[in-house]
């Protein structure tokens, strides 16, 4: 029989909150400021728009980062985004 489980039920040390993990994510705060600082680079140099269109879609459409960036097979472009029935993108 596996006695693990048994032991680790009736461990004193095991502390069960300590095993929970939180994911790294920012607060809306600090969106706003990496929002914010983005957009006021973006006036300055037009060519820094791209960055704040990654921004916007890695928080608004809540993509991984793996889902925006180039691959050997696959390089994202424009026209991988488009509209539902519903408006949405």
């Amino acid at each position: 029989a596996n006695f693990v489980p048994v032991v680790k039920k009736n461990s004193p040390y095991l502390v069960v909150q300590s095993q929970i993990q939180i994911p790294d994510t920012l607060s809306d705060i600090q969106w706003e400021y990496v929002f914010g600082v983005t957009r006021d680079l973006c006036e300055q140099k037009p060519d820094l728009e791209r960055n704040l269109f990654t921004l916007a879609c890695l928080k608004g459409l809540y993509l991984r980062i793996s889902e925006l960036s180039e691959r050997p097979q696959w390089s994202p472009v424009m026209s991988h985004f488009w509209q539902d029935n519903d408006g949405f993108w």
